[in-house]
């Protein structure tokens, strides 16, 4: 009588591999040892807490960037900024593409 391969498949998946044939003791080695990683790995992920905080731009900051970066400005307009009010005078540089801005003194 002949098995079949499904047959032989079967009996060779029954055969316990090393890992099964580790002793109590062994065991609770292992798992005391994978707890202690766990615990471990939690503390420096709290250690590194304050690393893992990305501080958003403040409110004035990136209203100022975009209005600085305006392309519909005109000249003679009068922007505020975190840096105080600035006119702009228009757009220079090679690319013509830099805008030149000067601070309005306040009187």
């Amino acid at each position: 009588m002949t098995t079949s391969p499904n047959a032989a498949q079967q009996a060779d998946s029954l055969v316990p591999s090393s890992d099964t044939l580790v002793s109590r003791d062994d065991w609770k080695r292992r798992i005391e040892e994978a707890r202690s990683r766990a615990d471990r790995a939690r503390w420096d992920w709290r250690l590194n807490a304050p690393l893992r905080i990305a501080v958003p731009d403040p409110p004035e900051k990136i209203a100022t960037e975009r209005v600085l970066s305006d392309d519909t400005l005109q000249p003679g307009d009068i922007v505020s900024t975190d840096k105080g009010l600035l006119q702009f005078r228009g757009w220079s540089g090679e690319d013509g593409r830099t805008a030149d801005f000067v601070p309005i003194v306040p009187r």
